[in-house]
């Protein structure tokens, strides 16, 4: 019995059984997946090796989420609700240890706009699932939703090729907040070794007709990586009443990553809170204001298209020159306006305390500050001013930072890390540098009384 035709049989099986067995539409919908031939090609056991392999016969029962009970054979017919435990839980998850990192054999599901995060929302992988260990060294330190954008997933070093290697792939989490839910990956080979898996390459699960924006999403809960295949040798010494048959398809390995916070760093698959306003510099301290890390002319003017264009390339490296009017960090509330005693639009930001009293405010439309994820690009004019009659600022010279909503990004920049390139008069005309990168926090915590209102 192939096991395409088995996996189909069975979903059909369940999905036309009763309620009971069943703990949602959405799982039906998932055991109802049927298995596509052909598709892409697949890894058995071995470095290097590139076979088409699938569990077949008693192992059926034991890759199929949602029920329970013991494995039976393929060509049995379906397992009756009669004594059929059936329990409705996710797996449970584990973080990684060292490179070694747990894993789950599910069926492939069919073409969608987010077909592995239905299944993730469904309940995939499911703690019937089978479970074994994948090797995976050069995973990246930060699980956020940089990944979504040019961050590579896996790094491997050179001379190290597992089964998995060449594989279709994709990265999925509970929860992602814009933008297509689960990205595609690519294999790209590395000038010195090694291999480098990343956002990109030719999908064939995704649906033509999606359309998607993208950003850089917030993303919460589990990570997964998700591979187009088996670790045949592991799942066998796991599940050693399963075996093999040549060929067929159909079988995927879900890799637990670890938990991810919106925009923060993972440890040992545990979350890394991002530094807090309190760990940041304070205004007049050290680090507080960003720094050029290069100067060059600016002959483009201020127009939306030569201002993405223009900056559209990396930062400069090398060390930093001096200190630029700009702070490090900005806060979504000052950028936005919060509460009945701030601004609509960009509220005063303290950049050097004290006053000459002699800066009138500049003109917001004489300079830009454009800030880059790797995807998204948010454009702010920029104003600065020296104020002694804000009710929650001692006086200072500060800065407005006022987002042109029909360049660039039109959506709210959310909290992380990102490329800065200030464009503004310098003493022969405009002038474009690149800055140290700024970090975006959530709120207002630098005005207490409104960060709580």
């Amino acid at each position: 019995m192939n096991l395409h035709d088995e996996l189909g049989r069975v979903g059909a099986d369940a999905t036309a059984g009763s309620s009971e067995r069943l703990t949602s539409v959405e799982t039906a919908d998932a055991l109802g997946t049927r298995v596509r031939r052909g598709r892409r090609r697949r890894a058995a056991a071995g470095v290097g090796s590139v076979a088409a392999v699938a569990l077949v016969a008693v192992g059926v029962w034991s890759v199929l989420p949602g029920f329970g009970g013991a494995l039976e054979p393929a060509s049995s017919p379906s397992p009756s609700s009669e004594g059929d435990a059936v329990s409705d839980g996710r797996a449970e998850l584990r973080a990684p240890e060292g490179d070694s990192y747990q894993a789950f054999v599910v069926p492939e599901p069919d073409v969608g706009c987010a077909p592995f995060g239905d299944l993730a929302a469904a309940g995939a992988p499911h703690e019937q699932s089978v479970q074994y260990e994948v090797e995976l060294p050069g995973v990246a330190d930060r699980l956020t939703g940089e990944l979504w954008g040019a961050e590579p997933v896996l790094t491997l070093p050179a001379a190290y090729e597992p089964w998995y290697v060449g594989l279709d792939a994709w990265l999925v989490a509970d929860v992602v907040s814009a933008g297509i839910q689960d990205p595609h990956l690519e294999w790209t080979s590395l000038s010195v070794g090694g291999w480098a898996l990343s956002p990109g390459g030719v999908d064939a699960v995704h649906g033509a007709d999606c359309a998607y924006v993208q950003p850089i999403p917030k993303v919460e809960g589990a990570m997964f990586l998700v591979l187009d295949g088996v670790d045949q040798q592991s799942v066998s010494e796991v599940a050693p009443d399963a075996y093999w048959s040549l060929p067929a398809d159909g079988l995927q390995t879900w890799v637990y990553l670890g938990e991810a916070a919106p925009g923060g760093a993972t440890e040992g698959g545990e979350p890394v809170e991002e530094p807090s306003s309190e760990e940041l510099p304070a205004l007049g301290e050290e680090g507080y204001l960003t720094q050029a890390l290069g100067a060059r002319p600016w002959t483009g003017g201020l127009g939306c298209s030569a201002v993405l264009d223009g900056t559209a390339g990396p930062g400069s490296d090398g060390e930093t020159l001096y200190d630029v009017v700009i702070p490090s960090w900005l806060e979504t509330g000052r950028l936005y306006g919060y509460g009945n005693d701030a601004l609509v639009g960009g509220y005063p930001i303290p950049v050097m305390p004290g006053m000459s009293g002699e800066l009138a405010r500049t003109d917001p439309d004489e300079a830009r500050l454009v800030l880059r994820d790797g995807v998204g690009a948010w454009v702010f004019s920029v104003a600065w001013s020296e104020r002694d009659d804000l009710p929650h600022d001692p006086e200072a010279l500060f800065v407005e930072l006022n987002q042109i909503w029909d360049c660039g990004s039109g959506d709210l920049i959310e909290p992380g890390s990102y490329a800065a390139t200030l464009i503004r008069p310098g003493a022969d005309g405009l002038e474009a540098l690149d800055l140290t990168p700024i970090t975006v926090v959530d709120g207002v915590p630098s005005i207490p009384e409104l960060d709580e209102g």
